[in-house]
């Protein structure tokens, strides 16, 4: 689901069952919500590439597991 603003901005909301699919895309901020049921590997290899490249930044929001 994309939600596109008049201002270019967007906001893209994904499930990181296929991390791969978020690959590519350049990121300002990412709130992944219930961290702990993400693989690390997910953040490392598919969505870390997307901020470092805009410098943007990710929150991690759940409870540990």
């Amino acid at each position: 689901m994309t939600i596109d603003f008049a201002n270019g901005a967007q906001i893209i909301c994904m499930s990181m069952q296929n991390p791969e699919r978020s690959e590519g895309i350049a990121v300002d901020l990412a709130i992944i919500d219930e961290s702990a049921d993400v693989k690390e590997e997910a953040f490392t290899e598919h969505i870390r590439p997307g901020l470092s490249e805009r410098g943007g930044q990710a929150w991690l929001v759940g409870t540990p597991d």
